[in-house]
């Protein structure tokens, strides 16, 4: 039969672990398991084309989330002028500069100046330029990340974009 010491001893640890196990941090959720999504937006208006502002009252804006080594994009686009034809990331650029095409995105679902499109991209999906290899991934999220990239649409009357916005996030 155990002492009554033991049976103090004993009740104690029953009663820290159970306290433990209910303490403050109980009703936590576990934290997510994998990289945590980088979400990068922009407003995309007529007035941050460059070198000239586009004659076009078109809006919209534009979201990329990252995880990990991949990463999808939303573009919304309000009274273009026509259906968008093309639409990019491009960088290294701030705000008054122009850059080269990084990545290309697939404006086909919208088929009038206003819609949403959307898709993803990987490292597969970064453009060389000028004879150059593409960047890597993680060279292209740091541009982002500095605010060096931004997203244009294309349109048939504005050939060298109708809306642009940069891109900007954690």
């Amino acid at each position: 039969m155990p002492s009554r010491l033991q049976l103090v001893v004993g009740c104690s640890l029953a009663v820290l672990t159970l306290g433990a196990a209910c303490s403050d941090g109980g009703d936590e959720a576990p934290p997510p398991a994998g990289p945590q999504p980088l979400v990068f937006t922009a407003t995309l208006s007529a007035a941050n084309e460059r070198p000239n502002p586009a004659a076009s009252s078109a809006t919209g804006t534009a979201r990329v989330v990252v995880t990990g080594s991949s990463a999808t994009y939303t573009v919304t686009v309000n009274g273009l002028t026509g259906a968008p034809r093309l639409s990019h990331i491009h960088a290294p650029a701030d705000a008054s500069t122009n850059a080269s095409v990084m990545v290309n995105f697939d404006p086909s679902a919208v088929t009038t100046g206003s819609g949403t499109f959307s898709g993803s991209f990987s490292a597969a999906d970064i453009v060389g330029q000028g004879g150059n290899p593409p960047i890597a991934f993680d060279s292209l999220v740091t541009l982002l990340r500095n605010g060096r990239a931004y997203v244009n649409v294309h349109t048939a009357q504005f050939g060298a974009g109708e809306i642009r916005g940069q891109l900007t996030g954690p």
